[in-house]
């Protein structure tokens, strides 16, 4: 027997007498629902007041890293990724401490999918990723990140929209998303399956803005 084939069916075994419920779970798709909101380049945005003691920084190369005291060494490699192919990062910084970053994927010339089902194209721009310390979370932090990320957004591209998806549970990101300004557009069923995403229906084209 070949030796990948040999070490394959060895790990195998060694998960299934490990835990053999999690074993076969591993071979059942599981279905995932999103509510995909979007806001338009000219739609009214939520004003909010200053928080008191946070301000909103643009991610670079030079403050990456101000967020690896809740996030792990890995995330920030993951943001100087996102930072080296032009997505856009912002971070909430309470002092000198990066309580919350928030970031979206920008168009790069090519038709391309964020998390194997939020679609980036030259009018249209997905969230890419969001938390907030959990020391901070109940200020707000989160709509604020929301709200100066989209007006970062359009004032350096030239997309017509911002795409937001929130996994259906998650009722105060959901609640947050609206209140920042964002509309519902669906609920995009999503089924993964080792490694591979299949999107069971389609998100609802841009529309032109109307004059």
């Amino acid at each position: 027997m070949a030796p990948n084939i040999s070490n394959f069916l060895q790990r195998k075994s060694k998960e299934f007498k490990q835990n053999p419920m999690k074993f076969f779970a591993s071979f059942i798709p599981k279905l995932q629902r999103y509510v995909v909101s979007e806001v338009r380049r000219h739609a009214p945005l939520l004003s909010l007041k200053p928080i008191d003691g946070i301000r909103i920084e643009q991610v670079t190369t030079e403050n990456v890293a101000s967020i690896s005291h809740f996030r792990s060494q890995e995330v920030v490699e993951s943001f100087r990724r996102y930072l080296a192919q032009g997505d856009l990062g912002i971070y909430a910084f309470y002092g000198d401490r990066a309580v919350g970053h928030a970031w979206a994927a920008l168009p790069d010339g090519t038709r391309r999918l964020i998390w194997g089902h939020m679609p980036v194209t030259s009018d249209t721009v997905s969230f890419l990723f969001f938390s907030v310390d959990p020391q901070f979370r109940g200020r707000k932090i989160f709509q604020l990140m929301l709200v100066e990320l989209v007006k970062l957004v359009f004032s350096t591209t030239n997309v017509s929209r911002v795409l937001a998806d929130v996994p259906v549970y998650n009722a105060p990101s959901l609640a947050g998303v609206e209140r920042a300004g964002f509309r519902r557009l669906c609920i995009l069923p999503v089924l993964r399956w080792r490694g591979h995403t299949i999107r069971l229906a389609r998100i609802p084209k841009a529309e032109p803005d109307r004059p």
